[in-house]
């Protein structure tokens, strides 16, 4: 099965993440082998995580992960 997402909270449960930037492929992984690295996905989870910080705030909306780090569905 192939998913696109545009939501990171998607990508990760995935198996195989293959991150991409302007039509390349710039890293492919798990979400925490990505983490682990120093790449455009660890810069995109920080974002989203910050602004998931910012907006549960703000309007009591939240990240959907656990304190684990996996995603609550």
């Amino acid at each position: 099965m192939l998913i696109i997402a545009h939501r990171l909270a998607l990508a990760y449960a995935a198996d195989q993440i293959v991150v991409m930037d302007a039509g390349r492929a710039v890293g492919t992984g798990s979400h925490r082998a990505l983490l682990a690295q120093d790449g455009l996905y660890r810069r995109l989870v920080a974002s989203y995580e910050a602004g998931d910080s910012a907006q549960t705030a703000d309007s009591g909306a939240g990240n959907p992960q656990s304190e684990t780090g996996n995603p609550q569905w």
